[in-house]
C-alpha cells in the first residue's frame, strides 16, 4: 500500500481519493476507522457522494475532519473553551498597557487600540502556529534596543514581545481560554502521545501550505505507521509542495503527466456589471448546470451576479460568505450610532435623527394596529422638521425629544391623514407610537455605559424590530439576525462586560466587529449550481468553471503591507507566509482550472485595473505552444444604447397664451424667461417649484433674505428724514442682527455658525462706515411692495415690484437702491452698447441683462414726473454702487429708457407668440443648478 499518492492538477481529486480508500481497504463497507483529514469542509459531503455512488450500497463512511477537528480531537477532551477575538484583543491590550504603554500614546481607549489589538494577537497566532521559541524572540527583542527603521513605538513593542507572548499565554492558561494558534502548537507538542488507536489510517488530503506545527503533526502521525498522504502537483514546479516534500522525507511526483487541458474561453468588461453579464452569457451555455462552479474572488460582485442570472440558473448553491455590512440591517445601526455621536447638549441632531426614523425597518414597525400608523406619523414628522408646515420644531438643526413630543401638530395631521384612508386613530394613540420609537432608538442609549447594558439594550431593540416588521420576510435577514444575537451572548460573555465605557467607543467596537462579520446563505452543497470563493474550491473538481474578477489586485490579493510588525522582523524569524502567498493563490486558481473540461475566465480591462497576472501567465503559454501573439482571443462586451437628440418643446396652446396676457408679471420672472424659456414655463406657468428643506445649511439666497430684512427692521426709523449712522444706531443695529442671526441662521447651523455671523458682521460695519459717507437727506421708501402698469404698442401689463430703498440725496435727486449679495452683474450696459443691440432675446440677455432696474426707474419716474431719478445697484459684499444710467449717458436717459422699453415689448412679443415654443437654454453651468434639469431630455 502506498503511503503517498501524488496525483495530477488535472485529476479529480475527489474521485481519485474514494478509489484510493476501495483499492486499499477491500471487503468491508465500515470505513469509520479510516480517518480523512481536509483543510476545508466542503470536500467531505463530495466525498460521501463519491464514495456511494461507487459501493452502490449502505455503508459506514470514512470519519472526515478539518485540520481544525483534528487538531482538536488530537487534544482529547478539555475544559477549555475558544478565546473571542474582542476578549482576545482586551487581553493584548492589558498586556500592552503594561510592557509597552508608549504604543498606547495616541490610542489610549480600547476602541482606537483595537486595530492594533488585532495585529498583535495575529502575530503571537503565526508565532505559535509556527513553533518560533520565545529564546528566538528574545534575539528580535536584542536587535529592536538598537533600533529597527521604525517608530520608537514599535521598536518598544518589540523588546516585550516575548513578554507580551507570554503573559498572554499566561492569561489564556489561567482562564481557561485557548487560541488557534495555542491549540496547533500544543497538539504538535503533545501528538506523540496520542496513539489514535480508533484508526488504522489517516489520511491527509491534498494539503499544500503547512504551518511548521501541521508539519510536526503530520511527521508524527507518519512516524505511527498510520499516516497516508494525498498530494496533487509535483514539488518540482511548486517550491512549497518542494519543501513539504523534504520536511516528510518524501516524493511528491505524479506518475503520469498531465493528460488534457481545459477548454479555455477569455472575456474582457469594463465594470463589475458587464463582467457579470458576461458571466451569464457564459453560463447560458453550459449544458450541466449541476457540475459547475462560478467563482467570485470579490464577495460584493455576488448579489449583481444572483440579479444577473437567476432566469438561468435553477437550482443553486452559495457558499460564499457575505459581508453583514451590506445588509439593510447593518445601515439601520449605523444610523443609530451615528444619532448617538451627533448629540449635543442631550438635544439630538435633526438630519441624523430624521435618517434613522425614515428607515424601512423604523418607519413601518406595527407599534399600533397597523404599521401605517407609525409611517404617517414619520411622514408627518418629517414635513414639521423640514417646514413644509409651519411648526415649534422646523428649521432647528439641535431638537430635545421632548420638542418633538410636545408638537401636538405632529399628531393633529397624522390623524387627518389617517382618517383618509379610514384608520380612525386617537392623538393620544399616535403619540405613543412617538413615544415608543423615541424609547427604543433614541432614550435607552446613555452616553457612558457598559458591553453588558449595550448588548441588553440592542438585545430589546433587536427583538422588537424582529416581532414588528418585516425583517423576518427576507431570508438573509434571518442570517443577520443568527449574527447578531451570536455577537449579543459573546458582549454578555466578556469579560470585562460590567467595565465602564463611553457611548462612542462601545459604538466603535461594535461596528469594527460588524465589519469584519460574514453571513452565509441558506442552500445545498451537493445540488445545482456551485457559487464559491476561490478557497472553497479546493480539492474539488468541476467540468465548467467560470471565474470572476480576475484582476491584478483580487486575484492574487496580497498584502503588501504589515502595519505594525517590520517585514524584516517577520524574515529574521523565518514568517515567510507573505512570501509564499501568492503560490498558494496561484496554485488554488491552476488546479481548478486545470481539472475543468471548459474554463470562462473573465476579467476588468480599464485605466486603473489590469489582468491578473495568472490569465497573463495562461496567454503566454497559448502564444508560446501556437508561436502567434494574437493566439489567445478575447470576447468582449457592448450594450445597445439607443440616444435621442431630440429636445424637450412645449407648445404653446391658446389657453396658455390667454393665461400669460392675463397674468401679473415682475422683473424676476422677465429675467427667468431671459434666462431660459423652459423654465420660466415650468415655474410660471406650470407653478412647479422647488421644495425647501428647511434643515439644509442656509444658502446665499437665505443669507441675502436675512440682510434684506435687517436693513428693512433697522433702517425704518429713518423713514422720511435723514439717516443718522453714529455709535448709537450701529449698537442697535448689530444687537438686532445678533438676536435675529440666532433666531433664524444659528438653528440651522453647526458648530461653524460663529464663522458666518463674523462674515456678515463685518461686511455690514464696512456698509455702515460707506452709509456714514454718503450725502442722502432722507429716506423716501423702504422695502414697499407695489403695483405699477406699463404699457406697451401691444399690451398694457400689470406688474409687481419691491423696492428695497429710494434716497433723496443732498442736491434734492432721486437713488433708487436695489440690494445685492452676490458677485454678478444685473446692470444694463452702456448706451453705446444698447444702440447696437439686436432686438432678439439672446441679444438682449447679453446686453440689458436684466430689467429690473429699468423698471423701477420707470415706475418711480411715473410717481415723482419731475425729479432727478437714477436706479443703483448696490452690491454689499463690494460696496460697488453700479448706476442704471451712467453719469455720461443721463442727458439721453429718455433715449436709454426708450431702447429698454422697446426690448421689453420684443420679449412680450416673443412670449405671447404662439409659433415661438417654449425650449431649454442649455447653459451647462446654470443648468447643473436648475431644479428642472431632470425635465429636459
Amino acid at each position: 500500500m502506498e503511503k503517498v499518492v501524488s496525483l495530477n492538477l488535472s485529476d479529480n481529486f475527489i474521485e481519485r481519493l474514494a478509489d484510493f480508500i476501495l483499492d486499499n481497504f477491500k471487503d468491508t463497507t465500515d470505513f469509520s476507522n479510516i480517518a480523512c483529514v481536509f483543510g476545508g469542509k466542503r470536500p467531505s459531503l463530495f466525498l460521501r457522494r463519491a464514495l456511494s455512488e461507487k459501493i452502490k450500497k449502505p455503508f459506514y463512511p470514512p470519519t472526515i475532519f478539518t485540520i481544525d477537528e483534528f487538531v482538536e480531537y488530537s487534544l482529547g477532551a478539555s475544559a477549555k473553551r475558544p478565546i473571542g477575538d474582542l476578549e482576545a484583543a482586551y487581553c493584548v491590550y492589558n498586556i500592552v498597557a503594561k510592557y509597552s504603554p508608549s504604543l498606547l500614546k495616541k490610542r489610549k481607549g480600547f476602541a482606537e487600540f483595537l486595530p492594533w489589538a488585532r495585529e498583535i494577537n495575529s502575530f503571537i497566532e503565526q508565532l505559535d502556529l509556527e513553533n518560533i521559541s520565545n529564546q528566538k524572540l528574545k534575539g528580535i527583542a536584542s536587535s529592536a534596543e538598537i533600533g529597527y527603521d521604525v517608530p520608537a513605538s514599535i521598536n518598544k513593542l518589540l523588546e516585550n514581545i516575548a513578554q507580551i507572548r507570554y503573559s498572554y499565554h499566561k492569561i489564556l492558561d489561567e482562564n481557561k481560554f485557548y487560541s488557534r494558534g495555542g491549540m496547533y502548537l500544543e497538539a504538535s507538542l503533545q501528538i506523540k502521545k496520542k496513539q489514535l488507536e480508533e484508526f488504522k489510517a489517516v489520511v491527509f488530503c491534498n494539503f499544500f501550505y503547512l504551518h511548521s506545527t501541521e508539519m510536526e503533526i503530520m511527521k508524527e502521525v507518519k512516524a505511527s505507521g498510520k499516516g497516508f498522504f494525498i498530494f496533487q502537483g509535483s514539488s518540482r514546479e511548486w517550491s512549497v509542495l518542494n519543501k513539504t516534500a523534504t520536511e516528510l522525507e518524501v516524493t511528491i511526483e505524479p506518475n503520469s503527466k498531465e493528460v488534457s487541458r481545459p477548454n479555455l474561453n477569455f472575456y474582457q468588461g469594463f465594470d463589475m456589471h458587464s463582467e457579470v453579464v458576461l458571466a451569464h452569457h457564459a453560463f447560458k451555455k453550459v449544458k450541466n448546470k449541476e457540475n459547475t462552479v462560478i467563482v467570485l474572488p470579490k464577495t460584493e460582485t455576488l448579489i449583481p451576479l444572483l440579479t444577473e442570472v437567476a432566469p438561468s440558473i435553477g437550482a443553486c448553491n452559495v457558499s460564499m460568505g457575505y459581508p453583514l455590512k451590506r445588509s439593510s440591517l447593518f445601515v439601520l445601526l449605523h444610523l443609530l450610532r451615528k444619532v448617538q455621536e451627533s448629540k449635543k447638549d442631550s438635544k439630538v441632531y435633526t438630519r441624523d435623527y430624521l435618517n434613522l426614523i425614515r428607515h424601512p425597518l423604523v418607519k413601518n414597525l406595527k407599534i399600533s394596529s397597523d404599521p401605517v400608523i407609525t409611517r404617517i406619523i414619520v411622514h408627518k414628522l418629517e414635513e414639521l422638521l423640514q417646514g413644509s408646515e409651519t411648526s415649534t420644531i422646523g428649521g432647528s438643526l439641535f431638537l430635545s425629544l421632548s420638542d418633538i413630543e410636545h408638537e401636538a401638530k405632529i399628531y393633529s395631521l397624522a390623524v387627518q391623514t389617517l382618517k383618509s384612508i379610514n384608520i380612525n386613530v386617537e392623538e393620544a394613540e399616535c403619540r405613543r407610537v412617538l413615544l415608543k420609537l423615541h424609547q427604543l432608538f433614541f432614550s435607552i442609549w446613555k452616553e457612558n455605559g457598559t458591553f453588558f447594558d449595550f448588548a441588553d439594550n440592542f438585545k430589546k431593540v433587536l427583538g422588537f424590530l424582529v416581532e414588528n416588521s418585516a425583517l423576518d420576510k427576507f431570508s438573509l435577514n434571518l442570517k443577520v439576525i443568527e449574527k447578531l444575537q451570536n455577537l449579543i451572548d459573546e458582549f454578555k460573555s466578556l469579560s470585562f462586560k460590567d467595565q465602564i465605557f463611553s457611548s462612542s467607543q462601545i459604538w466603535e467596537i461594535f461596528e469594527q466587529k460588524l465589519e469584519y462579520e460574514k453571513i452565509s446563505f441558506i442552500g445545498s452543497p451537493l445540488k445545482g449550481t456551485q457559487v464559491l470563493g476561490l478557497f472553497e474550491t479546493r480539492s474539488l473538481s468541476f467540468e465548467n468553471v467560470i471565474v470572476l474578477d480576475l484582476n491584478e489586485g483580487v486575484l492574487p490579493k496580497l498584502k503588501i503591507y504589515e502595519p505594525l510588525i517590520p517585514r524584516e522582523v517577520m524574515l529574521n524569524l523565518g514568517l515567510s507566509r507573505l512570501e509564499k502567498e501568492e503560490e498558494i493563490q496561484r496554485y488554488q486558481f491552476s488546479s481548478l482550472i486545470a481539472s475543468a473540461k471548459v474554463a470562462d475566465l473573465i476579467y476588468e480591462k480599464s485605466q486603473e485595473k489590469e489582468k491578473s497576472r495568472f490569465v497573463e501567465e495562461i496567454f503566454w503559454r497559448i502564444q508560446k505552444e501556437k508561436g502567434n501573439l494574437s493566439a489567445a482571443t478575447v470576447s468582449g462586451v457592448s450594450f445597445s444604447i439607443a440616444t435621442s437628440l431630440k429636445q424637450t418643446v412645449i407648445k404653446k396652446t391658446v389657453p396658455v397664451i390667454e393665461f400669460l396676457k392675463k397674468e401679473k408679471y415682475s422683473a424676476s420672472r422677465l429675467n427667468t424667461y431671459l434666462s431660459c424659456p423652459l423654465k420660466f414655463y415650468y415655474q410660471y406657468v406650470l407653478g412647479l417649484k422647488e421644495q425647501e428643506d428647511v434643515l439644509d445649511e442656509p444658502q446665499s439666497s437665505h443669507i441675502g433674505t436675512f440682510i434684506h430684512e435687517l436693513l428693512e427692521e433697522t433702517f425704518k426709523k429713518f423713514k422720511g428724514r435723514q439717516p443718522l449712522i453714529n455709535q448709537s444706531f450701529r449698537d442697535y443695529f448689530f444687537k438686532k442682527m445678533d438676536v435675529k442671526f440666532e433666531n433664524e441662521l444659528a438653528p440651522r447651523m453647526k458648530s461653524d455658525s460663529f464663522l458666518l455671523a463674523r462674515i456678515i458682521k463685518n461686511r455690514l460695519e464696512r456698509f455702515l462706515d460707506n452709509e456714514k459717507e454718503r450725502s442722502v437727506k432722507k429716506i423716501i421708501c423702504l422695502e414697499e411692495r407695489r403695483v405699477g402698469r406699463l404699457s406697451l404698442d401691444n399690451y398694457s401689463l400689470e406688474f409687481n415690484y419691491t423696492v428695497d430703498r429710494i434716497d433723496q440725496l443732498g442736491d434734492d435727486s432721486l437713488v433708487i437702491i436695489d440690494y445685492k449679495t452676490g458677485g454678478a452683474d444685473f446692470s444694463p450696459k452702456k448706451l453705446k452698447v444698447l444702440q447696437k443691440m439686436e432686438m432678439s432675446r439672446d441679444s438682449i440677455k447679453e446686453c440689458i441683462r436684466s430689467f429690473q432696474l429699468p423698471l423701477y426707474y420707470y415706475f418711480t419716474l411715473q410717481e415723482f414726473p419731475n425729479k432727478s431719478i437714477n436706479a443703483q445697484i448696490y452690491n454689499l459684499r463690494s460696496l460697488e454702487r453700479k448706476s442704471f444710467i451712467a453719469e455720461s449717458d443721463y442727458s439721453q436717459r429718455e433715449r436709454v429708457l426708450e431702447i429698454c422699453l422697446r426690448a421689453l415689448a420684443t420679449v412680450f412679443d416673443e412670449l405671447f407668440d404662439s409659433k415661438i415654443d417654449f425650449l431649454p437654454e442649455k447653459e451647462e453651468r446654470k443648468c447643473s443648478f436648475c431644479p428642472f434639469r431632470w425635465f429636459c431630455v
